[in-house]
């Protein structure tokens, strides 16, 4: 069977977690056999029949995933989170103040026994 499958999926972008829109176009080109039949190294392609019949919903569903985007993502001129840090972003460093917090508490406290 030889064919093309084309969509558009709606994806969430990892980067920022607004929605995108993902098109999607492969070619299938696959060979069926039938069920319990013995499959050679070169038939990396073939799809068995199950009582005679191909399962399209589970070839077109396998195709989807396998050419799904590993993490789907904006491109980088149209993500927000993909912008540039401003100057006042990059100088931002909230554990500047741990080192010195742990410092503090591991200190020996020096204390008076009576």
């Amino acid at each position: 069977m030889r064919g093309t499958l084309t969509t558009v999926l709606e994806a969430q972008c990892q980067r920022c977690l607004g929605w995108l829109t993902l098109p999607l176009s492969t070619t299938l080109d696959v060979l069926a056999r039938a069920a319990g039949g013995t499959v050679r190294d070169d038939e990396a392609d073939m799809v068995e029949l199950h009582d005679g019949w191909l399962d399209v919903h589970k070839l077109v569903e396998d195709e989807i995933l396998l050419n799904l985007p590993l993490v789907p993502a904006h491109a980088s001129d149209g993500c927000a989170r993909a912008q540039p840090e401003t100057a006042s972003q990059a100088k931002r460093r909230p554990f500047a103040e741990l080192g010195s917090l742990i410092a503090t508490a591991s200190a020996p406290a020096h204390r008076e026994r009576n």
